[in-house]
């Protein structure tokens, strides 16, 4: 453990409120890695967090199946594909605050940091503003009126999104660790309490939990920001925070749509139904992108941050693959235990989900390869626009084509889809580190040629 951490967050606590790095004498192995993190323990108070919504969000989506019928929830999941695109209106905003911010942060430059930030907000009220203005519109123009209701409670639930991923994108220090910290247990608190929404209400419960927690999370983050400014655009900052997020953005995106291929495969193969089997195994895929997105909120920025404090993009290596071996040797225990648990748990408590047992575990299993997608952070901070590219193009490819694949030959598709995402996953924790190590390679001989020069 003392190994891995090392180094994993070098001068993180710069940023924080102070403290005595160094152990005592009498310190175990744990501590002393805690300490070279942080001295208050934000890191371990995030970590904790994050692994009990990680929880709370499998009880959760198991809880929903058990009282929402197979095809019903099909046509919920099958509506959700629309957060995944309404971040288009973000169009770089949050990844370009995302690079930045800590850049500036690392080179001390507050007012740029606060210039950025001003530059952002404004944008991220235009692009709410237009989601918000489709959700009102939009029922009008579908002829089934609950599917239309729905649609525009998606799309309201992205305008508070977006809000929110501004102001996550805001917390970069130690001392806003603790604070994301309380974020996430109020997440898992609204979480777990809103289940009683879908428990009374059935299907119209469930889109109404959707919306609350949307917005009371949007507005709560919103609030606690710890670097607030105006809503005013400065065209120096808008155009730097754009030229690295807008290529961030594309690639982000790709990623993101990725992700909703299985979905959109199994769709295409017999419509609502097999989606709406695939909930379980794709609950799985969820959880573990929790987890990642949670680990690469602080890995991304220190990495970023680490880069503008040496300017050696060696510094990063380090700090990627320690992340990625963290998180997958936290997975693997997750796992098996789920391996073990899923069959006999959704047999009496999921019914009418019996035959997605399979898929689901394999969606499980792929899992453990969640880590190296929190390594892949450090393309971002390099700009390697070059691997980037390939990086994308490799993870889209393997989720297009692998579910596919297991959807048209295996039997029963539902189970080929799982194994598909298997193998994208696994492919893809290798393409994604081996992308990262070319990448830090190649800008480091760069940056030894522009020194020599």
């Amino acid at each position: 453990m003392r190994y891995l951490t090392r180094g994993l967050f070098p001068g993180l606590t710069q940023y924080g409120q102070g403290g005595n790095r160094g152990a005592g004498c009498g310190m175990n192995r744990f501590k002393k890695a805690l300490s070279l993190v942080s001295p208050h323990g934000a890191l371990l108070n995030l970590s904790a967090t994050t692994i009990f919504v990680f929880a709370t969000e499998a009880l959760g989506g198991f809880v929903v199946l058990r009282w929402i019928a197979p095809d019903l929830y099909g046509v919920w999941q099958s509506l959700l594909i629309i957060q995944s695109y309404s971040v288009l209106l973000q169009a770089g905003v949050t990844n370009g605050i995302d690079r930045e911010l800590p850049y500036r942060l690392g080179k001390e430059d507050m007012e740029s940091a606060r210039a950025l930030a001003g530059s952002a907000l404004f944008l991220t009220y235009a692009g709410a503003a237009l989601l918000l203005a489709a959700a009102l519109l939009v029922p009008f123009f579908l002829d089934n009126t609950l599917t239309g209701l729905s649609a525009g409670m998606v799309l309201l639930g992205s305008s508070a999104n977006i809000v929110f991923n501004f102001s996550g994108s805001l917390f970069q220090s130690t001392r806003s660790f603790s604070v994301i910290a309380r974020l996430n247990l109020f997440q898992a608190a609204a979480g777990l309490a809103s289940l009683a929404a879908v428990y009374y209400y059935g299907y119209t419960g469930l889109v109404a939990r959707f919306v609350f927690l949307r917005l009371s999370l949007a507005a709560l983050a919103f609030a606690l920001r710890p670097l607030k400014t105006p809503a005013r655009i400065s065209l120096s900052a808008t155009l730097s925070m754009l030229k690295a997020g807008i290529p961030i953005f594309g690639f982000s995106f790709v990623l993101i749509v990725a992700m909703t291929f299985p979905k959109l495969v199994l769709l295409t193969v017999s419509g609502t139904r097999l989606v709406g089997l695939f909930a379980p195994a794709f609950a799985c895929v969820s959880m573990f992108s929790v987890l990642a997105t949670s680990v690469t909120q602080y890995v991304y920025p220190n990495m970023t941050r680490r880069l503008a404090q040496t300017g050696d993009p060696r510094a990063l290596w380090p700090m990627a693959w320690r992340s990625a071996a963290l998180t997958m040797l936290f997975s693997v225990p997750v796992v098996l235990l789920g391996l073990v648990c899923i069959p006999p748990l959704m047999h009496i408590l999921l019914p009418n989900y019996r035959e997605a047992v399979p898929a689901t575990q394999w969606c499980l299993l792929a899992g453990i390869f969640t880590g190296p997608r929190i390594a892949g952070s450090a393309l971002y901070s390099l700009k390697a626009w070059k691997w980037l590219f390939a990086h994308s193009l490799l993870f889209a490819g393997f989720f297009w084509v692998f579910p596919w694949l297991g959807t048209a030959h295996c039997t029963p598709p539902l189970t080929g889809a799982g194994m598909g995402v298997f193998a994208a996953s696994a492919l893809t924790c290798v393409s994604s580190m081996a992308c990262v190590w070319l990448a830090i390679r190649e800008k480091a001989r760069q940056w030894r040629a522009e020194g020599a020069g």
